[in-house]
């Protein structure tokens, strides 16, 4: 009797995982990448071009200011998009509102996206749907690492 339970037990389970799932799913290859730079910026300017590395795809952005007298950190998770706009969700460590939720979506030039040091005085900014910029606001010259994952 044992037996037959078991062997009844193990159609049943074997039937139900044939079944088809409820959803439909793609295969995409694994497009893996790392992307490290360093900038130096001077006082008062806007780097521009910086591209992200894929489009349609979550892309994970880190942001190091190494300035001795200023450092700080952030990071986001962006897309940039084949059509207008490009998206993130991401934190920073501005003083004033440390580990603060930065999100959006925009193409427009100069949309603030995350600070990259401690004051807020450098600001990494989306350009267009495809690119980002840094603006130094700060009184003297910062040095910035971009990273990105994907």
């Amino acid at each position: 009797m044992k037996f037959g339970f078991l062997t009844l037990t193990l159609a049943v389970l074997t039937a139900s995982t044939a079944m088809a799932a409820p959803f439909a799913s793609t295969v995409v290859a694994a497009k893996i990448g790392y992307k490290s730079t360093q900038y130096s910026i001077k006082k008062g300017h806007l780097l521009k071009n910086i591209a992200v590395p894929v489009v349609n795809s979550p892309v994970h952005m880190m942001v190091t200011d190494i300035t001795p007298y200023d450092p700080g950190v952030g990071e986001a998770t962006i897309m940039a998009t084949a059509g207008t706009t490009m998206q993130w969700i991401g934190n920073d460590t501005w003083a004033a509102e440390q580990g603060k939720r930065e999100y959006g979506g925009s193409q427009g030039p100069g949309t603030h996206m995350l600070w990259a040091n401690y004051d807020a005085s450098v600001d990494i900014e989306v350009q267009n749907q495809r690119t980002i910029q840094i603006r130094n606001k700060s009184p003297g010259p910062q040095t910035v690492i971009v990273t990105f994952t994907w």
